[in-house]
């Protein structure tokens, strides 16, 4: 609405150099930290925009523009493991763990996911550079202009009301465990503050996804009733059971990153994070964070996640350029998740 988004954007790319793949590196590390704070799709909506009028002016040949696109939608996915609001099945694993009685936070999750979701764009980055090689050397970044139609509220005094709002919120998220106000308390603030100050109006309340805020409803109450009904018990009889924790962990990631790949990651989560309570009761926090954040790890498909459906739409993309980054990450992202996990609990 404001316009910020865009606008930081384009203070950062400024200082990354003309380099092609510094530019890829910038433009992942700008989209997997938005998509920490806001919604992947709208993030690689965004930034497909930026990059559209850069990739037009290369060879249609060179491989630079699909790498653009396809590592765009990579660190959209990723980014937002690393808070508790960047992805639908954060949110859900979140909730089972404080159901279980465990003092787990917006912090706690940060201090996960932030080293994650990095760590796994600058592989897929590494990866990407070493696979598609370029003829340009050197790229010059155009201007991010404003999209048609403009913004509505773009005055300064708007622009620092988001600020200032998002400052105070996220600040109030990290401190939970000083002041003891609970995450869903504060997430009241920016609504709060932008429905009064004029920011969002009844108009732009029809803008918000509201599919997606169902989705993540019906996916925490999923996942009570699997508990509930004793179903997640039925299910665990049919799964076999080893005595190594890291093996189950393993086998729990990589089941969640298969099903997320053909169906919602947060049904996949609703289900999987139940069972692997069950499978796992001493080890109720490290399950609920493997399937949690390996369900952010399926980017097989071009439909695996709406930032891949995005790149694909650009028509620089082929299903079979997904396969690369969907297998690395897919069977690598699970063990990266749980080694960070086990050594941090």
């Amino acid at each position: 609405i404001t316009g910020f988004d865009r606008k930081f954007s384009r203070c950062v790319l400024r200082y990354i150099g003309t380099r092609p793949y510094s530019i890829l590196l910038g433009c992942m590390l700008v989209t997997g930290v938005l998509s920490m704070f806001m919604s992947n799709t709208a993030t690689t909506a965004m930034m497909v925009a930026i990059l559209t009028p850069i990739v037009q002016q290369l060879d249609r040949n060179d491989p630079l523009g699909k790498v653009m696109f396809l590592g765009v939608a990579a660190a959209a996915t990723v980014g937002g493991m690393g808070t508790v609001i960047g992805s639908p099945p954060n949110a859900i694993a979140l909730g089972i763990i404080q159901n279980q009685g465990i003092d787990f936070g917006f912090s706690e999750w940060m201090f996960i996911g932030v080293p994650i979701a990095l760590t796994s764009i600058f592989a897929i980055w590494l990866i990407l550079k070493s696979r598609y090689k370029t003829q340009y050397e050197h790229l010059e970044l155009a201007d991010i202009s404003t999209p048609a139609g403009g913004y509505q509220r773009t005055s300064y005094r708007s622009r620092a009301i988001v600020v200032i709002t998002f400052t105070l919120t996220v600040g109030l998220w990290l401190t939970s465990t000083l002041h003891n106000i609970p995450v869903a308390v504060v997430s009241f603030l920016p609504i709060v503050s932008f429905t009064v100050t004029g920011i969002v109006r009844a108009d732009d309340l029809r803008l918000l996804p509201w599919d997606t805020l169902i989705l993540v409803a019906g996916g925490l109450t999923l996942g009570m009733v699997i508990s509930d009904t004793g179903l997640d018990a039925i299910i665990v009889s049919s799964i076999p059971i080893f005595d190594n924790v890291f093996i189950m962990l393993l086998i729990m990631g990589w089941l969640t990153t298969i099903l997320s790949n053909i169906m919602s990651n947060t049904a996949a989560a609703s289900i999987l994070i139940p069972v692997g309570a069950t499978f796992l009761p001493e080890q109720a926090l490290t399950v609920s964070l493997v399937i949690g954040l390996s369900a952010s790890t399926a980017l097989f498909l071009p439909i695996s996640t709406p930032p891949n459906a995005i790149a694909f739409s650009t028509g620089y993309l082929n299903q079979s350029d997904f396969r690369l980054i969907g297998t690395m990450v897919g069977l690598g992202g699970p063990v990266l998740v749980i080694l960070f996990t086990m050594f941090a609990f």
